[in-house]
């Protein structure tokens, strides 16, 4: 995304970043070619379980040629067990597409990623660039994320990022470390709460003072929730005079279906909350966006970025294009393709199969999931409706048990898949039925 000239650009970019590590669970470290040099990523659906990437193609737009010009391309490998094996980057040049980076996975007995290696291809073979060592709880959860990089013949640690979590396996602290003097140094520390239906509510941000060897705050952020579970306000306040201060202001507004309608982003400035920018959303017949707009405030609303997304009939995400401009000037930035396979024929073995029950069901909308396994920890669960639209799509983060609320969709039969953080799936018939 292009720079927005306006002169808080700096505190909005902090916000989104704060939204992003309170939401980030698992990529936070070792996110696939994230320091690649292009900045396009892949924002992709994978709406039918049935179905993974395989592929995506970016393409940006010659202004002056006035046609879209091939530049890279992301294949992706998969191991017997359905697992990210590795992850390849081409970049096309001259005509022909050619070696750029590449990364290679490795796992636990539970399917925890252990091993991120990344390699840069250097016209003649592949060679060592960087590399996150991962280690897990008995729970499966993260405990430590260590990156290095290969310096003089020898990997050099870079940073290293510890985690704690509670007792219902909620992330509450992550540290961030540096090295220095053949020790780790303190740099950046989150502190997590949530509510009893474990939604995060307050994210605090505190950096490292090496003087006084304290933490020092930096950041508060909490969250708000409406009846229906929907998060309906962010409110971030900065440490300034010994005193928290309004910084920034994100609130949530939603349909009567309870689709996300717009996101409007406040500044804090001469005591007084005013608008700075705001994100309005389209969707298609199956509920899924079709176009996101990006406006900013300078004096009036102005259009500046506009998002474009296409889809298959099992709605994986296929397409999306990015561009910039006014409404009625919209100028060609980026497109992406991407592609999919089925999991058709794909042998996966009974540890594989995700075990669980649910009930009651039928059941007015509140879901109660169940699993014995107690290494298995739930990642995401999709609902498709008899014609195998996605309705529903929940991250999870719990063990042993989960509750799913499904109280705001149509009454009427539905298909729950469940996938684990171990790669396990399953998949289940329920019945949402109002009692008269």
């Amino acid at each position: 995304m292009k720079k927005l000239l306006f002169p808080f650009l700096f505190l909005y970019v902090l916000f989104c970043a704060a939204a992003a590590v309170a939401q980030s669970n698992e990529n936070d470290i070792g996110t696939p070619f994230s320091d690649a040099t292009y900045t396009a990523k892949p924002s992709v659906l994978n709406g039918d379980p049935a179905y993974r990437l395989v592929a995506t193609r970016f393409e940006n737009w010659d202004t002056i040629q006035k046609l879209w010009t091939r530049t890279d391309s992301m294949h992706y490998f998969y191991t017997p067990d359905n697992l990210l094996d590795k992850v390849e980057n081409y970049q096309y040049s001259a005509g022909k597409w050619s070696n750029s980076l590449r990364e290679t996975y490795t796992y636990d007995g539970n399917k925890n990623r252990t091993f991120l290696l990344r390699q840069r291809w250097n016209g003649a073979g592949w060679f060592d660039d960087s590399r996150v060592i991962y280690a897990y709880d008995s729970y499966n959860n993260r405990l430590l994320a260590q990156s290095q990089s290969w310096l003089n013949s020898a990997w050099k640690d870079v940073t290293r990022s510890l985690y704690k979590y509670d007792n219902q396996h909620n992330r509450t602290e992550w540290t961030r470390q540096k090295p220095q003097n053949n020790a780790w140094l303190n740099q950046l520390k989150y502190i997590y709460q949530y509510d009893a239906a474990k939604r995060l509510t307050i994210q605090t941000t505190q950096a490292w003072d090496i003087n006084s060897s304290t933490w020092g705050n930096v950041q508060y952020l909490t969250n708000t929730y409406n009846a229906a579970g929907l998060r309906q306000e962010e409110l971030v306040k900065i440490w300034t005079n010994s005193n928290w201060s309004n910084n920034l202001k994100a609130t949530y507004q939603y349909g009567t279906d309870g689709r996300l309608e717009n996101t409007l982003t406040e500044i804090w400035q001469n005591n007084s909350w005013n608008d700075f920018s705001q994100h309005q959303y389209e969707y298609n017949k199956e509920n899924l966006v079709k176009l996101a707009e990006y406006q900013w405030m300078a004096n009036i609303w102005q259009s500046h970025t506009l998002y474009e997304n296409a889809y298959d009939v099992h709605n994986n995400q296929t397409f999306q294009r990015y561009a910039v401009g006014e409404r009625a000037l919209w100028r060609n930035e980026q497109q992406i393709f991407s592609f999919y396979e089925t999991l058709t024929g794909i042998a996966f073995g009974a540890e594989n199969e995700l075990d669980f029950s649910v009930g009651p069901n039928p059941s007015t909308g509140v879901f109660t999931v169940r699993y014995s396994n107690p290494s298995d920890r739930l990642k995401r669960a999709r609902v498709t409706d008899a014609t195998g639209r996605l309705v529903v799509d929940l991250p999870l983060n719990s063990v042993g048990t989960e509750t799913i609320d499904l109280s705001q969709i149509p009454d009427g039969i539905y298909q729950l898949w469940l996938t684990t953080r171990q790669g396990k799936r399953g998949t289940k018939q329920v019945i949402k039925m109002t009692r008269e």
